[in-house]
């Protein structure tokens, strides 16, 4: 199998951190309600809200609020370890 070429920036720190920010997103969506769960999966793997609206089978106002609140959770969820990713950021940039 052939490997393919690293990104000329390439960071072992910024590969780290984006395995560690994909497993802290699964964790946050884990948390959510089924309902949003379910919307917010759905969002997350390309589908818009239509589309969601015609797999679950619930009306598009629905789809579009548990869309939209199931986002709203992940922020409220995610904010306190976006807080320290951006803070991990600016002190490998002051160092």
């Amino acid at each position: 199998m052939t490997e393919l070429p690293l990104p000329v920036a390439f960071d072992p720190h910024s590969l780290a951190v984006a395995k560690e920010s994909g497993r802290e997103i699964r964790l946050a969506v884990s948390k959510l309600t089924p309902d949003r769960r379910r919307a917010v999966e759905a969002w997350m793997s390309g589908l818009d809200v239509s589309e969601i609206q015609d797999v679950f089978g619930w009306p598009y106002e629905r789809a579009r609020n548990l869309l939209a609140r199931g986002r709203a959770d992940l922020r409220a969820i995610l904010q306190p370890y976006q807080h320290r990713v951006s803070h991990s950021r600016s002190a490998r940039r002051a160092a």
